[in-house]
């Protein structure tokens, strides 16, 4: 009994609690001008020495604040009203709720109902006036968005173009040399004349120049006669010459033998015993490995006819190695390139988009191309599509016709509107309309047409019927295509609007811009229209 007594008393203290405070929104009127100030007021009604935090200034979006006043109270009762005063305004015709407010009266939240409001769109008469002919058009600065993709484009191409032709010459440099490089002999000498004004004043000098003379000596026999000189020791080198000379391949002497066998000990012990000999003997050696390469070049057997054969079977060889490797790394960058560029297209759009955008799909491009919006006719349609629609000169001001592209196009638009000056509503036969827009498609090389209706609605919350197909239609090229149409009627500000679409029946991408056109479709509210 303790219990339900307790659970009685709470209840009855919340219930005091709430009938203690409660929240209102007042407006001066609920139809008002476009760009007219509206005044609001948010009262609360509540016990003194209550903290009140009222609305931030977004939360009257899509209203914008221009004004908002202190918090007033009046007591009354022992109880205090509290006031504050919010000037709104807004930029767009139509029908708007005021959303509801939240206010925190002690931490505690508390909501205002939401109210619904007409803003009025000026007046304008554009039937009973002449309408005027079509402007002329104005240069505009150029649109931007978007400008950095031909930039970033460039960048990559530059860097492809830079990359090859530095790797290309780097090829060329290297097979060139090999193409103008000295017969060994000669090579030899020169290299030999190249020391005779070198400096000998210190161990490292003495070290570095017999080096130089092993290495001619060594590159000489590896080029001319073959023999893995470059590897091999001193000793290994000596033994590999005198087989040479047993087997008469070489017809050297004993003398020549001795003499190289000399420079290579002298070369040795300052490579590796740190010896420093005079300078006399330096230039002795010098002279020395010059004269062994003189005798060794008058040993060789005359081998002319076929060195010269050898020299021009390398010689196209060279230039065959240097075409085949410019080639192979050409087109290694290049597959490199594409493999990126296509593997990235297929990563971020999927493989079926990524081959249409190669083949330049027409209807991709009209998907991915930057869309306008634009109102049309007497009846205020807005429509939100690749490109503006072409106005259709007609005698009747109350009728107006716009097209987007030809019926043997791969995706065409035709809009058409009819108006009427009573406000009273007209009834319209639907069944009339559909054979008015398949006659309207007949007359246009249609055939074999196929047609169902059904009725739809918009995420704008626009009813309307729908009625599609398909027909046959020759192109200019005798090739019959099948196509699919679609014709939405609407009857919206004393009208009748009706709009065609038409496109390849195995299109992937034109019922996608279909969809979005007809998912955007808007109509500006009549200031006469009631809440």
């Amino acid at each position: 009994m303790l219990k339900l007594l307790k659970v009685f008393f709470v209840f009855l203290i919340v219930i005091s609690a709430n009938a203690q405070t409660d929240t209102s929104i007042v407006l001066d009127t609920f139809q008002f001008k476009l760009a007219e100030e509206v005044k609001i007021k948010l009262i609360v009604n509540s016990e003194p020495n209550v903290k009140i935090d009222f609305p931030s200034k977004n939360s009257f979006r899509p209203f914008e604040i221009i004004n908002q006043s202190d918090i007033d109270t009046v007591l009354s009762d022992n109880r205090l009203t509290y006031i504050k005063n919010y000037s709104l305004i807004i930029f767009d015709s139509g029908t708007y709720y005021i959303p509801k407010q939240k206010l925190l009266i002690n931490d505690k939240p508390f909501y205002t109902d939401s109210v619904k409001v007409v803003v009025n769109d000026v007046v304008v008469d554009t039937v009973e006036q002449s309408l005027y002919p079509i402007k002329t058009i104005l240069t505009v600065k150029k649109n931007k968005h978007g400008w950095w993709k031909p930039l970033l484009i460039s960048f990559f191409i530059l860097s492809f173009i830079t990359i090859l032709i530095y790797f290309l010459r780097k090829i060329y440099l290297n097979l060139s040399s090999e193409l103008n490089s000295l017969p060994p002999f000669e090579s030899a000498i020169k290299a030999l004349k190249n020391l005779e004004n070198k400096q000998l004043n210190n161990q490292d000098s003495y070290k570095h120049y017999y080096s130089e003379i092993t290495e001619i000596v060594r590159k000489y026999l590896y080029n001319e006669i073959n023999i893995d000189a470059l590897e091999s020791t001193s000793n290994q080198l000596l033994k590999k010459l005198e087989l040479l000379n047993d087997a008469g391949t070489l017809k050297l002497s004993k003398k020549t033998i001795s003499s190289l066998k000399e420079v290579l000990t002298n070369a040795d012990l300052v490579k590796f015993a740190r010896a420093l000999p005079e300078k006399n003997y330096a230039l002795k050696d010098r002279f020395k490995i010059e004269l062994f390469l003189k005798n060794t070049k008058n040993a060789l057997p005359n081998f002319d006819d076929d060195k010269i054969k050898r020299d021009n079977k390398d010689l196209k060889l060279i230039r065959k190695r240097f075409l085949i490797k410019t080639l192979s790394f050409s087109l290694l960058i290049i597959l490199i390139t594409l493999g990126v560029g296509f593997s990235s297209m297929v990563y971020s759009y999927g493989l079926t988009e990524t081959r249409d955008f190669i083949l330049n799909n027409s209807t991709l491009k009209l998907k991915n191309k930057e869309w306008v919006s634009s109102f049309y006719g007497i009846s205020q349609i807005n429509i939100k599509s690749p490109d503006v629609l072409t106005r259709i000169n007609t005698d009747n001001k109350l009728f107006q016709e716009f097209i987007f592209q030809d019926l043997s196009d791969s995706f065409f638009i035709n809009l058409k509107m009819e108006h009427t000056k009573s406000e009273d509503d007209k009834e319209i036969d639907l069944n009339d309309k559909i054979n008015q827009s398949i006659d309207f498609l007949k007359q246009n090389g249609a055939t074999n047409i196929f047609q169902k209706q059904n009725n739809f609605s918009t995420s704008q919350g626009i009813e309307g019927i729908t009625a599609s197909g398909s027909f046959d239609i020759k192109l200019e090229n005798d090739k019959v295509e099948r196509k699919k149409y679609e014709i939405y009627f609407f009857t919206e500000n004393n009208g009748f609007q009706q709009l065609i679409f038409v496109y390849e029946l195995n299109d992937i991408y034109a019922p996608q811009i279909k969809d979005k056109i007809i998912e955007n479709i808007k109509f500006k509210i009549k200031p006469n229209d009631k809440v």
